[in-house]
Formats: C-alpha cells, sequence, structure tokens
C-alpha cells in the first residue's frame, strides 16, 4: 500500500507528503470500530486522514483530527477538503497534549507509535509517525481519559506485547476493556495485532479472532472482506 494515492470506493487519499503511507492496520480499525452514527469523534495522529475519513463515510458525526507532523496535517487536510464529508471534518496541527478543545468526544480513535526505541537511519517525521518518543502510550491514555465523553469509546490497534500493556495500564487511568479482536495474518500464523476499544464504565469484554488471509495470498477471509467491503475497491 506504498503508493502515492490511494483510491477507495468514496474517496481518495493522497499521501506523498506523509512518512506513514497507508497501511492494513488503519483500513481494519477504521471498519471495525463500534462507532455510533452521530457525536463528536477525534482521531489522534491522524496521518493522511484515513481513519477520519472512514468514520466519516460510516456516520454523520462532526470529526476533528489532530496530527503533529505540519505535512501529514497539510496532507490530511487536501484530503478531507477534497472528501464530499469537508463540512464535517477538521484537521489541527498540534501536539495531543496540548489540544484543548471545549467539548469531550463521543468515540476516539488511533493507530499509534508503537516502537519504543529510535533508529538513527530514519528521518524525523518518520520517527514522530512511528516511534513512541513524541507520545508514549502512557501520555496517550492521560490525553483519553481527558478527551473522552462520560460514556464514549477510545478504539485503538496495536502489536501483541504493547496493546496488552496499554489495556492493562488503562486501568489506572479508570478506562476498562469492552471489546478486542486478536488479528492473525493467515490461519497458521499467531495473531500479530489487537484492536480494542475501552470506556469508562466496567463492562464484560467481548473477545474475537480476525483472520485476514484465510487461504493464499489475497484469499482474505470472510470476516475480513466483510468488514472492509464498503471500503476496498477490490472487495
Amino acid at each position: 500500500m506504498g503508493k502515492q494515492e490511494f483510491i477507495f470506493k468514496q474517496f481518495k487519499i493522497n499521501q506523498d507528503k506523509c512518512a506513514m503511507k497507508i497501511g492494513t492496520d488503519s483500513v481494519l480499525l477504521g471498519a471495525w470500530a463500534n462507532i455510533p452514527s452521530k457525536g463528536n469523534f477525534l482521531d489522534i495522529g491522524t496521518g493522511t486522514g484515513v481513519l477520519a475519513l472512514m468514520m466519516a463515510q460510516r456516520s454523520e458525526a462532526r470529526i476533528k483530527a489532530v496530527e503533529i507532523d505540519k505535512n501529514a496535517s497539510d496532507q490530511a487536510y487536501i484530503n478531507f477538503k477534497q472528501s464530499k464529508w469537508s463540512s464535517k471534518l477538521s484537521v489541527i496541527n498540534a501536539d495531543i497534549e496540548n489540544f484543548n478543545p471545549d467539548i469531550k468526544f463521543d468515540y476516539i480513535i488511533c493507530n499509534p507509535p508503537f516502537f519504543s526505541s529510535p533508529n538513527s537511519d530514519i528521518i524525523k517525521n518518520r520517527l514522530i509517525a512511528r516511534h513512541d518518543n513524541e507520545l508514549s502510550l502512557e501520555k496517550l491514555l492521560a490525553c483519553v481519559t481527558r478527551l473522552l465523553s462520560e460514556y464514549g469509546k477510545f478504539g485503538f490497534i496495536l502489536p501483541i506485547t504493547q496493546a496488552e500493556n496499554l489495556i492493562s495500564n488503562a486501568n489506572i487511568h479508570s478506562l476498562y476493556c469492552t471489546k478486542k479482536s486478536f488479528v492473525k495474518p493467515t490461519p497458521q500464523k499467531d495473531a500479530h495485532r489487537i484492536m480494542a476499544e475501552l470506556q469508562k464504565t466496567k463492562s464484560d469484554c467481548s473477545c474475537e479472532t480476525i483472520i485476514i488471509e484465510e487461504s493464499g495470498r489475497h484469499q482474505y477471509s470472510q470476516k475480513y472482506i466483510a468488514l472492509t467491503k464498503e471500503f476496498y475497491l477490490f472487495m
């Protein structure tokens, strides 16, 4: 998915100015998230804006997207403006820790940075996009707690270890897991990601497994097709 323009069924994404291109993680999360039909939504670290645009397609919500990198926020702005939902989408070039809106959000979504140590060969904006040097998972939880409405939900995707750590640490912030999906590339491989939703009230946590490719390269599982068919042109 590294090409400079990615075309979905109802919108397209320009990504030449973004360090991190569209990947399966974001598309899967945007399709899987249990968003309400209306309300105020927030996309933390929006990058190209793909998660915000997917939520715009799926709802009548007003959506704010926050992005610390100026090039990426400019890219998201362009992608929002060329979409048919431009009136309900806005992007803010800011550090989420300094973002202080006058509203709380009914759904917060994030495909967080997940590498904990830097690589000197990677350019700075890619570091910001992919590493937790700028926004640790602990800081992310603090921001979510501050910005989430009383009955709102926070959806994210992370590698297994980081996801389990975040879910465990969330209890300190009075955030509790209500939904968790293990993502497996194929039936034979171990799960490599977890998608989860947290909220401020305790509840039983449902658990499932999603397999991406079931019987060979590009032979997608029925569950994956059902989730993403409203977005991918090839589904």
